[in-house]
């Protein structure tokens, strides 16, 4: 499948959700299955199979199912923690600097951008946590 790079309109990642394998190419395609970043040294990315949303960081892939999951992101100092609960217990979670380091940017709240315009998973807390984004999602990348 084709994954939209996360604020990189001119690169595209070829993912094989079977083996995990990833590559990274100019834009071909402009039919996508989901959206993904490079964190850390994994890909994170969201994708779209069969109506139904998937989350995969590395080798672990979850389902999401909003009915039953809240989405937490925050910074402390300068890292920045994403979970996931459903039903209490956590899924889901990732410790990564914040992305005002990684983009050599000052802090937010000092004329720069929000978190959802410069963080993956940002974006993501943001559209999953809304009935209407969450189907332009699924819309978008079916």
């Amino acid at each position: 499948m084709i994954i939209e790079k996360f604020n990189d309109k001119a690169n595209e990642i070829q993912f094989d959700e079977r083996t995990g394998n990833i590559k990274i190419h100019q834009v071909k395609n402009k039919k996508f299955s989901g959206i993904g970043e490079k964190i850390l040294d994994n890909f994170a990315i969201l994708y779209i199979a069969n109506e139904s949303i998937y989350l995969r960081l590395g080798d672990n892939t979850i389902e999401i199912v909003t009915k039953e999951m809240s989405f937490d992101y925050s910074h402390i100092d300068t890292t920045t923690t994403f979970s996931i609960q459903q039903r209490g217990k956590i899924v889901f979670k990732i410790d990564y600097p914040s992305w005002w380091i990684a983009q050599d940017q000052p802090m937010p709240g000092l004329g720069v951008g929000d978190d959802d315009e410069n963080d993956f998973f940002a974006y993501i807390k943001l559209m999953l946590t809304n009935d209407t984004r969450r189907l332009h999602l699924i819309k978008k990348y079916s």
